[in-house]
């Protein structure tokens, strides 16, 4: 009977020992398996983070565009601004030249029109009446 047992144990310990072999080939296979789904989903996770990374790079470059077109719009109206302010000025600069020394003038104006008209006189004196 101890034969018996020994080989009947021995037949059921081999029964085991495949079991096992059996759930470690599986979780060989499955260990496998999660190792790829990793791997694929890694792969995806980085084109994605690529192509967010590209688009948002893309909507920077057209927004800083577009942010340098309103700069160099503005930068040109202040240009232009600056030129009829300082040209504003000058004329404001010249008129005021003018006004201080026209007052000048037409005294001189007058002066020599009553130098003048002294001279004529002197020529051809007023007919008496």
């Amino acid at each position: 009977m101890d034969a018996e047992l020994r080989e009947y144990l021995d037949g059921k310990f081999r029964q085991v020992d495949n079991r096992f072999e059996q759930v470690d080939d599986k979780l060989v296979a499955l260990e496998q398996r999660i190792d790829d789904k990793l791997y694929a989903l890694g792969r995806r996770m980085d084109d994605k983070m690529t192509a967010l990374a590209q688009h948002i790079l893309h909507e920077m470059d057209t927004k800083f565009a577009i942010a340098d077109k309103k700069r160099e719009s503005d930068d040109s109206r202040l240009k232009l601004q600056a030129g009829l302010i300082q040209s504003g000025s000058r004329a404001i600069a010249r008129l005021t030249d003018y006004s201080e020394t026209s007052e000048a003038r037409w005294v001189d104006l007058t002066v020599r029109f009553d130098s003048l008209e002294r001279r004529v006189d002197k020529l051809d004196p007023p007919a008496q009446q």
